[in-house]
């Protein structure tokens, strides 16, 4: 990186007490203008981070290894949602926010959400005037979702001036080329791969994950770039972009890497078993892959939101 130069890239766990430390940082231009001033020595909690960072939904700006801003984002309502966005006074004025916004955006729509929404203060600079030169637009208090209704709700609790507050929206284009950021390839013919499918759903309360059969064509482009994947392969393949680059597991490898993003008991059963040699547990996996029975007609595949979530 060129002396100078601010780089984004996806936030690493031992740098979020940082990423607090910019929170606090920021805020201090609030001081004084009665909007939130008995926040500004608050920030977003290490286990808010922690699981948003776990997620791939944390940004930081680095200039010269020092952390000068960064982006959470979450899920609300099929749509990706800024959570927060933040940069150091000193680091304004040099489109790091600008930048930030591109990367979450970016995210959102490679997750194939069709817009982004957030929440931000109507007549401060940099906050509804700079977004909206960024292509949000208000959001009517009558069409506000119910999650987004609840975002303002926790804020009136927090006695966020919420009269100032406003709910913004961007429409995204969808991400053209290449799978999304995180993609669970599954075998379309067998019942227990598509119950299986439907635990994940059931699990993923972020909306992170999108799915395919292993009969399609997602799958036959993921084994042009990945030749030496088996094309008989009879598993649950797991294929994560969010890092930059992509991995792909499968078996009972993708089961553990699975149950990490998805928290909760999926984690404790993954960390439980986690320590067992890979060839045991594959072991086992083979075991009950090869009992499968039942086809694709005993569990119909999910409609609406979820359905834009399967790929062929």
């Amino acid at each position: 990186m060129k002396a100078g130069e601010v780089r984004i890239r996806p936030a690493r766990l031992d740098e979020l007490p940082e990423v607090q430390r910019v929170e606090r940082e920021a805020g201090e231009r609030f001081r004084g203008m009665g909007l939130l001033d008995h926040l500004l020595d608050h920030s977003l909690s290490l286990p808010e981070l922690s699981a948003h960072q776990r997620a791939g939904r944390v940004w930081v700006a680095v200039d010269d290894e020092q952390l000068v801003g960064f982006a959470v984002a979450s899920v609300l309502d099929g749509a990706g949602h800024l959570e927060e966005l933040d940069v150091v006074p000193r680091a304004g004025q040099r489109g790091i926010g600008t930048r930030l916004v591109a990367t979450v955006c970016e995210w959102a729509a490679a997750e194939g959400f069709p817009a982004i929404t957030l929440s931000t203060f109507r007549d401060v600079p940099w906050n509804a005037p700079f977004y909206a030169r960024r292509g949000f637009h208000p959001v009517p208090s009558a069409e506000l979702s119910p999650a987004l209704r609840e975002v303002r709700a926790r804020e009136e609790r927090l006695g966020i001036a919420i009269a100032q507050r406003v709910v913004m929206r961007r429409t995204l284009r969808p991400a053209t080329g290449g799978p999304p950021l995180r993609l669970v390839l599954y075998d379309g013919s067998c019942g227990m791969c598509s119950r299986f499918v439907q635990r994940l759903l059931a699990a993923d309360r972020y909306g992170l994950l999108h799915f395919a059969p292993l009969q399609g064509p997602t799958a036959a482009e993921l084994r042009r770039r990945w030749p030496d994947l088996p094309a008989d392969l009879d598993s649950i393949v797991y294929v994560d972009r969010s890092g930059g680059t992509e991995g792909v597991w499968c078996r009972s490898e993708a089961l553990f890497r699975l149950g990490h993003l998805l928290g909760g008991p999926w984690r404790v059963a993954v960390t439980v078993l986690g320590w067992l040699p890979r060839t045991l547990t594959d072991a086992a996996y083979d075991a009950v892959a090869h009992r499968r029975q039942g086809g694709p007609a005993e569990c119909a595949l999910p409609s609406g939101v979820q359905q834009a979530r399967f790929l062929p």
